[in-house]
């Protein structure tokens, strides 16, 4: 999950996870661009992180978790 979305300042993700496992978060522009990326360590349960995006310009952007078995993208906007 992503909230708020439209994201003015801070994104806020949660990640559910069945176990331990890394996975990489990133975001890109609508061209594909990365502009953010870090890995990060899951555990059992609800994972949460907060993503700063107000270094970026308002639009359209995309969050991808990957992990060494699947990849999971949803978009988000920048106001």
């Amino acid at each position: 999950d992503l909230f708020p979305n439209p994201a003015t300042d801070v994104l806020q993700v949660q990640l559910p996870s069945p176990g331990r496992k890394t996975v990489t978060i990133s975001i890109a522009d609508m061209t594909g661009r990365t502009l953010w990326q870090r890995e990060m360590q899951l555990t059992e349960g609800i994972n949460s992180t907060a993503v700063p995006v107000d270094q970026y310009p308002p639009g359209n952007y995309l969050l991808t978790v990957q992990d060494s078995e699947s990849r999971q993208s949803k978009a988000f906007i920048r106001q």
